[in-house]
């Protein structure tokens, strides 16, 4: 089997596909934070089954780390192209809710998006969704929606 990048990966595989890539992706993620402070195998064991989760809260320990804890996540999938179609991305967390605020600047509102000239930002509200659940929306609508998109636009002009 060759190997997809992550771009064209999201663009073949099925929902389910996505999502264990997803999950993959954390759990790896967490193993590489964690895995060598580690000394007991039955701790190491039970790590490969968790990975990183949003702080849905809103608080944290410090100014904005809720936030950065976040982002921090959200860039584990740069390579899927969560920000090839947008300028801004914003992901918001109080008491179990999270809010994605995404859009376009002024001057780098992508052609045939006449919705976006209007309103430049869109907010999303997740309520109740995992980590998963939430990053595989993200990429859906700012990598796999506007792709498709895209190569429509291209194939009738």
């Amino acid at each position: 089997m060759s190997y997809l990048e992550p771009r064209e990966f999201i663009m073949k595989a099925s929902e389910d596909e996505i999502k264990d890539f997803i999950r993959e992706r954390l759990s790896r993620e967490l193993n590489r934070k964690l895995g060598s402070h580690l000394r007991n195998k039955d701790v190491k064991e039970l790590l490969k089954s968790e990975h990183l989760r949003f702080d849905m809260s809103g608080y944290g320990a410090g100014d904005n780390d809720c936030y950065f804890n976040n982002f921090e996540i959200l860039k584990l999938f740069s390579d899927c192209g969560i920000w090839d179609f947008v300028s801004y991305l914003y992901l918001d967390a109080y008491k179990g809710t999270m809010t994605l605020y995404w859009g376009w600047w002024e001057n780098s509102v992508p052609r045939n998006s006449p919705t976006l000239l209007a309103n430049n930002t869109t907010e999303d509200k997740y309520q109740c969704w995992t980590t998963t659940e939430i990053i595989y929306d993200i990429i859906l609508k700012l990598s796999i929606e506007p792709r498709e998109q895209e190569w429509n636009t291209r194939r009738f002009i």
